[in-house]
């Protein structure tokens, strides 16, 4: 099978791409792109057209490898301009996705302090391990700053980057750690607090299995669903704890604890209750 870098067997598959990028600049995402403000959007997609005019001249001369190089690079132009103009689907999509990685990553930051702490406790505080403060908030105000402008693929791509730095450093300093809890469930207060600590214990584990298993695409949209149902009902049993219901509390949290390790299950963690 040829890949799309080489040269096509015949004159006639080199025609039909150059045709097709010339089509191209009349379908929609390329109209979007000449619709939009965005300058650099519009300059790439230009260097699309100029290539797929040189590819045209070259295959009238009957330089075939340049003309195939040439609307290769049209095509790589073109997909790279009509990417920063989105249609209102994709934008759609991908500003829900921006809100759900700023929470993501805002709760990654409180786990990693509740662990810090915790560790800088426990064994002082050559055992913690730190993270970039300044690198992990330049990326994310520059996230902010693009999705102001509505390029939410590329903010996106800066929250996933500022979060791996996040839960690295968090993974490396938990791992090999034994997190142990003096078990006292006298009053339904305590048990509940016992409970909640088993829930953050298993939460903490998430970034360091993913470090380690480095589950596939398919796997971390399950992982992230259940992860998001856990956080949702552990927020949820707090508010019970608050309101003084602590056996209503404790029922609850424990069934946060169950589908964190349900997560942990799919990521190939084996956890004991």
């Amino acid at each position: 099978m040829r890949t799309v870098g080489e040269v096509p067997a015949t004159r006639k598959e080199i025609e039909e791409k150059v045709q097709y990028a010339g089509m191209m600049f009349t379908f929609k995402p390329s109209q979007r792109v000449l619709a939009s403000d965005n300058a650099e959007a519009k300059g790439l997609l230009s260097q699309a057209k100029e290539k797929a005019a040189e590819a045209r001249a070259r295959l009238a001369a009957g330089d075939l490898t340049a003309a195939n190089a040439l609307v290769n690079e049209s095509y790589r132009l073109l997909s790279l301009a009509t990417a920063m103009v989105p249609s209102e689907d994709v934008l759609a999509m991908e500003r829900a996705r921006y809100a759900d990685l700023r929470e993501g990553l805002a709760h990654a930051k409180e786990l990693y302090g509740d662990a810090y702490d915790r560790v800088a406790a426990q064994e002082g505080e050559q055992a913690v391990v730190a993270y970039d403060v300044g690198q992990v908030g330049g990326l994310a105000r520059e996230a902010e700053a693009l999705a102001g402008h509505g390029r939410y693929g590329q903010a996106n791509e800066l929250l996933v980057k500022a979060r791996a730095l996040v839960d690295t450093a968090l993974a490396k300093m938990l791992h090999q750690q034994v997190v142990t809890y003096t078990v006292d469930v006298s009053t339904p207060k305590k048990e509940y607090e016992y409970e909640l600590g088993r829930y953050v214990s298993y939460e903490e584990l998430i970034p360091v299995a993913i470090q380690t298993h480095a589950p596939d695409t398919g796997k971390m949209v399950l992982i992230n669903r259940t992860v998001e149902k856990a956080r949702w009902m552990a927020a949820e049993a707090k508010k019970t704890a608050a309101a003084g219901d602590y056996p209503k509390a404790i029922r609850m949290i424990t069934d946060a604890s169950k589908e964190v390790r349900k997560a942990l299950k799919i990521i190939g963690v084996k956890t004991y209750e």
